[in-house]
């Protein structure tokens, strides 16, 4: 292997190792074996998640499980190291309240645009039940 490979391999394990920083293999194997009810005995489920912490293993998680265990630990080198691979930057969370209060925006705008269009339509109704200016007798 090329000392290029090895020194990217090195940078990727241990962004994904920084998550063990918040929780042990054991907590975050756990946790993912109840997310998806895994019905294979739990300590194998173990030393595969201890295997794909280890480099020296040819075992390796898939996205879907560094994306769980981001969010399980709220540690994110992960997607920070694929973020300075592709030149991107990095994203800012959300502020829960932020987004709350975004929301909370929004449904009130949707609701003025529903009572004006309520207004629209009896207005078209009332004008639609008066036919006797327009109609021809």
């Amino acid at each position: 292997m090329s000392d290029f490979k090895k020194e990217y391999k090195a940078k990727a394990m241990a962004s994904v190792n920084a998550l063990r920083e918040v929780a042990s293999v054991k907590e975050l194997a756990l946790e993912l074996y109840q997310l998806y009810e895994l019905q294979s005995p739990v300590q194998s489920w173990i030393a595969h998640m201890g295997a794909c912490f280890n480099p020296e293993k040819p075992e390796f998680f898939h996205w879907c499980d560094i994306v769980a265990m981001m969010k399980i630990t709220g540690n994110y080198e992960p997607l920070f190291f694929v973020c300075d691979e592709l030149g991107l930057s990095h994203p800012d969370p959300v502020d829960p309240k932020a987004e709350a209060d975004q929301l909370q925006f929004s449904i009130k705008q949707l609701e003025r645009e529903i009572a004006e269009k309520r207004e629209r339509l009896d207005l078209l109704g009332k004008r639609a039940g008066n036919t006797t200016r327009f109609s021809r007798s």
